[in-house]
């Protein structure tokens, strides 16, 4: 039961995210600004908002559910993240940040054209629209049937809390608040996995105590050639996820090439130390309490609590409320990402283009809050309108439409960093062709169709298992083939066509260098985030206090110490310009 100390956090955490928003709201000036902080965003920032949008609050409920139930096999997701920006670390993260441009359907419109972009924009707005009123109402029916909390209040309240932040200051405060609900959540996890070891006595004993009969595999799994596969095609999910042009939004943020490049491998460290420490706790709930039903009865699907059973039974009081703060988090820094983006393509591919070709830049910059106020607004309604609809399968149904999307846009938007010569028509035809691959496979080449077609008998897991197998290898064989068979109808095109594409390879090319030294702009980063980020460091310190049960002083002494000494250290680093933390020891720059 959730008690005051943790109300006290919850309502602590929104007042920080709140400070953050009125802390940037002079940095915007104008449209870059707003939309990618005007390309002077520190790479420990940037990687920090790039981390925590991945890290969804799914982690903590579905994620933590499958650790409950099945063990290690949930660890490969984290290692697909981790590998995928180490990937976009050594190939791709600069390259995002060298298109220079405000958003990935700009630099999308000068590879494939204004067709195309429109085509891309309408579809990725209706694929992007519905994942933050489905966030945002998964993570409120989660918080609400566990604590008792009124389930559209909870959803307004968070919404309305994403929505103020964006709207004061833009991709400043939006990457400003990853950054800090980032570390939090790190903090959270480093302290719960250590937590769960010492309560066990060690990883040894969670291992031999687990309860199915392979913690390496899990239930549910008669072969393992399907196991394999499954973990193949979840890698290359993570791959292609993380590594196209539509997730470059948070990388044109970065203040330079370089910066761009750390930023994707702090990602890749952050995601690799979740891999080792986070599934901890949910697999020592499966020890300790290995029924979950009965606990929370109110929970359609009770494995989902195993992350907060831990936190609220093993660990001192309060904790409970930092973990729900990381879960609300999670769900924010994903609602405020597609806000921002959104509302940026909207500015830059419809109002600029085709009703203001002329205008000021504080006119844009108003159609830009404008944007950001209806797209948040309409998020809020789409989750209170599906929190009235009963019944789970209305979510799956959501995901499954969502997953027919993702990868047929996803392969046009990773080809043209491989193919200069192409048709402008094999970016639409490819994602169409893969709509009806998609379609086909889900509907009649899925995992049921295979076991009846080579007569095996497979596990309601090893089915779900082989949808995704055989979705991901229909798209690499079929999908990908039409694309480049569409290559070789490549013809020259128009002198004002050609131009566009030249200008976006020759960007790719060239890298994208700041002034030597820390500016004025990097060591302001560093005082406010240092400033935010120590001082919630001291308030959870604080906690102990008024906090009960073992180990308490450890706990939060560790939890805020990690946090202040954060905080610290950017405190140092935005006082001595010869320490910033971009990288450089060389001469201050003072902004022009």
């Amino acid at each position: 039961m959730i008690e005051t100390i943790d109300l006290s956090i919850i309502v602590g955490y929104f007042v920080f995210v709140l400070a953050i928003g009125f802390l940037f709201r002079k940095q915007v000036t104008g449209i870059a600004e707003y939309f990618r902080g005007g390309g002077k965003i520190l790479w420990w920032m940037t990687g920090s908002s790039v981390f925590i949008t991945t890290f969804s609050a799914w982690t903590f409920t579905g994620a933590a559910g499958k650790a409950y139930e099945d063990g290690f096999p949930v660890i490969v997701i984290f290692i697909g993240n981790a590998l995928g920006y180490y990937v976009c670390a050594r190939f791709l993260a600069a390259k995002f940040r060298q298109t220079r441009v405000d958003t990935p359907l700009e630099a999308y419109k000068k590879r494939y054209g204004r067709l195309n972009e429109q085509f891309s924009l309408w579809i990725s707005f209706l694929a992007n629209q519905l994942p933050g009123g489905l966030t945002l109402v998964a993570v409120s029916i989660f918080v609400s049937a566990i604590f008792g909390w009124e389930l559209q209040a909870t959803i307004v309240v968070t919404g309305l809390t994403v929505l103020t932040v964006t709207l004061t200051g833009g991709a400043w405060a939006v990457i400003a608040s990853d950054f800090m609900q980032a570390m939090l959540i790190v903090a959270i996890t480093v302290v719960a996995g250590f937590y769960a070891v010492t309560v066990m006595g060690g990883v040894t004993p969670i291992v031999e105590q687990f309860p199915t009969g392979n913690i390496l595999v899990g239930n549910g799994i008669n072969y393992l050639s399907i196991f394999a596969l499954w973990i193949v095609a979840t890698l290359i999910q993570r791959l292609h996820d993380i590594n196209n042009l539509y997730i470059s939004v948070r990388f044109l943020a970065a203040k330079d090439s370089r910066h761009a490049k750390r930023a994707a491998l702090l990602a890749s460290c952050l995601f690799g130390l979740a891999s080792l420490i986070w599934f901890l706790p949910p697999m020592v709930s499966a020890i300790v309490y290995p029924d979950l039903g009965s606990m929370y009865p109110n929970l359609n699907n009770p494995s989902e609590a195993a992350y907060l059973a831990f936190v609220d039974h093993l660990m001192p009081t309060g904790m409970l409320g930092l973990l729900v703060a990381a879960m609300f988090a999670a769900t924010m820094s994903s609602m405020d990402s597609s806000l921002n983006a959104g509302s940026a393509m909207i500015v830059k591919c419809v109002y600029k283009p085709f009703l203001r070709p002329v205008a000021s830049e504080r006119e844009y910059l108003i159609a830009g809050r404008v944007a950001t106020l209806a797209l948040g607004l309409t998020q809020i309604f789409i989750a209170v309108m599906l929190a009235g609809i009963e019944g789970a399968s209305l979510f799956e149904l959501m995901l499954g439409f969502l997953g027919l999307f993702g990868l047929p846009l996803a392969i046009p938007a990773i080809m043209c960093f491989m193919f200069r010569k192409t048709p402008d028509w094999s970016a639409w035809s490819t994602v169409l062709f893969g709509f009806l691959v998609s379609f086909l496979v889900a509907n009649y080449f899925n995992g049921q169709w295979f076991s009846e077609q080579f007569g095996l008998e497979l596990t309601d897991r090893e089915t779900s298992d082989m949808n995704m197998v055989l979705t991901y290898a229909a798209h690499l064989t079929l999908t990908v083939s039409w694309f480049l068979v569409s290559t070789r109808f490549y013809r020259p095109l128009s002198p004002a066509r050609q131009s566009e594409v030249d200008e976006f390879y020759n960007d790719l090319d060239t890298t994208v260098e700041s002034v030597p030294g820390s500016t004025a702009t990097d060591r302001m980063q560093c005082r406010r985030l240092g400033l935010m980020t120590a001082g919630f460091g001291v308030f959870v310190c604080s906690l102990m206090f008024a906090s009960s049960g073992d180990n308490k002083y450890a706990v939060f002494l560790t939890c805020g110490g990690i946090l202040v000494i954060i905080g610290a250290t950017l405190l140092r680093a935005g006082r001595d310009p010869r320490l910033a933390m971009d990288g450089s020891k060389e001469v201050v720059v003072d902004d022009v």
